[in-house]
């Protein structure tokens, strides 16, 4: 202040403490953390299996329909391809993530070197690390509270998670259908473009295919399910109502849930009604068949 004129009454030392002198009281009164610097692209892995970062999800504010409680993300650090699995309890994760890495060495062909995760006794528990180490795979962990550290994972979480709030929104389907949700959320999002791919999806760069996107329909639209002629009589129902709840994980086809018995089922057999959603009240409905053309369409897979 004195040496600018700012005020009057200071007298300047003349010999001054070297520049890195710290202050002790300084250093304990406006501590603050260092910041992160942008991942350096170089470093990013050339090829996909085999960085892949992971983070749990959870406990959800209600169980899902099938009785889950937590959501894991598995992302691919080269291609950002994310395989969601869903929990009952954290015990699972181990045992979940171990899953995922056979199943990507046995399509890659070659082993995963690399797991990033957070400081979660899930991850670091022995039995998991022991396991790691026996596959030659690296176990790196983040710093306690420092989330950016895995920021992969950690943005996927909040990215599939929006996007399933904004699904059940729009479907006027109640919280506990965010399993169908996220699940939806994680396919359509495996075949979007990205920024962090220089605009090609992640489904391109670990298939080395164009997706196909002709199967994507309205999440919670009017569907009708074929029903097959095993299981009718001469004058049932050749079609059963049902909501659009999203893609089977395991199968080719689509999950719905009959609007009769409520049961979930799987059919490849399906017309879509996309303009009508049946949860939605009937003024919102109105107004959203009014903006659209006819979209009653059948689809098989």
């Amino acid at each position: 202040i004195a040496s600018q004129n700012k005020a009057t009454g200071i007298q300047l030392l003349t010999n001054k403490e070297p520049e890195d002198t710290k202050c002790e009281a300084c250093e304990m009164g406006k501590s603050t953390r260092l910041p992160f610097q942008a991942r350096d692209p170089e470093h990013r892995s050339k090829e996909p299996g085999r960085v892949l970062h992971t983070d749990l999800c959870g406990p959800m504010q209600v169980d899902s329909i099938q009785g889950s409680r937590y959501c894991m993300p598995i992302v691919d650090e080269y291609s950002r391809f994310v395989t969601m699995y869903f929990l009952t309890s954290k015990d699972q994760a181990a045992d979940l993530l171990l899953e995922c890495i056979t199943m990507y060495e046995n399509t890659l062909g070659y082993g995963v070197q690399t797991i990033q995760a957070d400081n979660g006794g899930e991850f670091t528990s022995n039995y998991l690390r022991n396991k790691l180490k026996e596959k030659g795979i690296k176990l790196q962990t983040t710093v306690p509270y420092t989330p950016e550290q895995n920021g992969i994972a950690e943005r996927m979480n909040r990215t599939v998670v929006d996007r399933a709030r904004t699904l059940l929104t729009h479907a006027a389907l109640p919280i506990k259908y965010w399993q169908f949700a996220i699940a939806a959320a994680v396919h359509v999002t495996n075949r979007l473009p990205t920024n962090a791919n220089n605009r090609r999806s992640p489904y391109e760069l670990w298939t080395g295919k164009l997706p196909d996107i002709s199967h994507l329909r309205v999440f919670g639209c009017r569907a009708y399910a074929h029903v097959p002629d095993q299981k009718r009589r001469k004058f049932d129902p050749k079609a059963a109502s049902c909501i659009f709840l999203g893609y089977a994980m395991e199968q080719k086809g689509y999950q719905l849930q009959d609007e009769t018995t409520l049961k979930t089922i799987v059919s490849r057999d399906v017309s879509f009604d996309e303009a009508l959603l049946p949860k939605k009240p009937a003024v919102a409905q109105d107004i959203i068949q009014s903006k659209g053309e006819d979209l009653h369409m059948p689809q098989t897979m």
